[in-house]
């Protein structure tokens, strides 16, 4: 490096480090000053100390290259060890544990198939508590609409019905709101209006 103000030259006694962000430059240990005054300086400002750049570079690809190898290497070792560890595993453990955990995995399906066919009935139950029907009766003539419910993700309205000719009358039913909009729309639109509210 020339300082132009001085004309003085400066020599490289070593370099430092390397960086390649925003340009590629190197740290310079200037011969002669200390090591705190080192600076960075772009390759076009060392072309005296072109030796140097390249033994740099040299040891930097070889220390890299040594470093990915060391890593794979160790990489390669745990592999090793956990594969014997299984095969270890496998060799020594007595057929019977191995019937015994498998056992235990059966009888988790077992209970978990229990426990959804479970799920299903009650919810098939409740349905039947709740009188859920998909559609209307043969016999039956709507009287009113009392109430909704959010059943399996649909509105579903509570349906009374009219009494028969004999005088006896169904329990209440629900029914999807979608099936109602066709079959007793202006019922279903008059409970609607008789929920709202105007303030």
């Amino acid at each position: 490096m020339q300082n132009e103000t001085y004309e003085q030259e400066f020599f490289v006694e070593k370099i430092l480090a390397k960086r390649e962000f925003p340009t590629v430059c190197y740290l310079i240990k200037w011969e002669g000053w200390d090591i705190k005054d080192s600076t960075w300086e772009p390759i076009e400002n060392l072309g005296n100390a072109m030796e140097l750049v390249d033994e740099f570079d040299k040891r930097e690809a070889i220390r890299k290259h040594d470093k990915t190898y060391k890593k794979e290497a160790l990489v390669e070792k745990s592999r090793k060890i956990a594969y014997n560890k299984y095969v270890e595993y496998e060799e020594t453990t007595p057929p019977r544990q191995k019937t015994i955990s498998n056992i235990k995995e059966k009888e988790e399906q077992k209970n978990f198939k229990e426990y959804k066919n479970n799920k299903i009935k009650i919810a098939k139950e409740k349905e039947k508590k709740e009188n859920v029907l998909m559609r209307f009766p043969a016999d039956e003539e709507a009287e009113s609409i009392k109430t909704v419910k959010l059943i399996k993700d649909a509105i579903h309205c509570l349906v009374s019905w009219k009494p028969k000719s004999n005088g006896i009358k169904s329990d209440d039913a629900y029914l999807p709101s979608a099936y109602l909009a066709d079959k007793i729309s202006i019922m279903l639109i008059e409970f609607y209006e008789s929920k709202i509210k105007f303030i």
